[in-house]
């Protein structure tokens, strides 16, 4: 039996900063993109995007060439149980400041 989404069907979200540690739980429309729920998360943890940023799922798995795809399509193919995902900042080393 296919299941189908409507515009009126919304799942809780699970945000990590692993660059600052701050969360954020939201809610996002199932019809919602990858890229969406990574834009909303910005507004949700008060964060301004980073060159270098990623977007990816809790156990690690990335989410980069997955952005169009929508929530309900990440759940169906069983990415990111959970609705539960990361910001991973630049990766390559220590940055400090002079």
């Amino acid at each position: 039996m296919e299941s189908t989404t409507t515009a009126n069907d919304r799942t809780e979200v699970h945000v990590k900063s692993l660059v600052t540690g701050e969360k954020a739980n939201f809610q996002m429309p199932l019809d919602a993109s990858v890229q969406a729920t990574w834009d909303e998360s910005y507004v949700q943890l008060k964060e301004a995007r980073r060159d270098g940023d990623t977007f990816r799922c809790s156990d690690g798995a990335e989410l980069m060439s997955r952005l169009n795809l929508t929530l309900a399509q990440l759940r169906e193919a069983k990415i990111c149980d959970g609705e539960r995902f990361e910001v991973r900042g630049r990766s390559g080393g220590a940055q400090l400041s002079a």
